[in-house]
């Protein structure tokens, strides 16, 4: 954090910036990794967090909150860049009918099986969890709108998605599931 990126900050500011990183950087980082499964894009994600952060440092009343949403954000970012990036790099595979890497075609089979494996598992859900599923997070709709959506409370979008990733988890490490 050096004292070119914002000269509007105090040396107060500054402090509690530093404080705030060495307490939650190491979680923000475990956390992105979960998600990224990549240990450097999960410091990136945190690092565009906290700066984000000190950016807008005016406007947030609960740091730790905002950067915890902010790193998630930046990693659903950095996902879909990941997807695009691989269905471009497929689209020309498969318009030049072969691939530079031949070892890519069966990741990307793989890939479409895991798709497939999830939506199956997906459509196994109850009728609510999968509708909270898709508003929140293949919509990424707010759980206020995905509640009002739906016709129920916030807290019950959020039960719902929660028993919906918990039976996903069940589903998906089942022996039984088509793997």
């Amino acid at each position: 954090m050096d004292n070119h990126s914002r000269p509007d900050l105090t040396e107060e500011a500054k402090e509690a910036f530093s404080t705030v990183f060495r307490t939650h950087y190491k979680l923000l980082c475990a956390h992105a990794y979960t998600l990224l499964q990549d240990e450097q894009a999960a410091k990136d994600a945190v690092q565009q967090a906290f700066m984000l952060c000190m950016q807008r440092h005016a406007d947030i009343h609960s740091i730790a909150s905002y950067l915890h949403k902010a790193v998630y954000h930046n990693c659903l970012k950095m996902i879909e860049l990941r997807k695009r990036q691989s269905s471009t790099y497929l689209d020309d595979a498969l318009a030049n009918k072969e691939s530079v890497y031949p070892d890519q075609d069966l990741l990307a089979g793989q890939d479409f099986s895991k798709v497939r494996q999830l939506e199956t598992a997906l459509e196994q859900l109850p009728r609510q969890c999968k509708e909270a599923m898709r508003l929140v997070y293949i919509e990424r709709r707010k759980y206020n709108e995905a509640a009002d959506i739906m016709g129920i409370s916030k807290n019950s979008i959020k039960t719902h998605l929660r028993k919906g990733i918990s039976s996903l988890r069940l589903l998906l490490k089942s022996p039984f599931s088509n793997a």
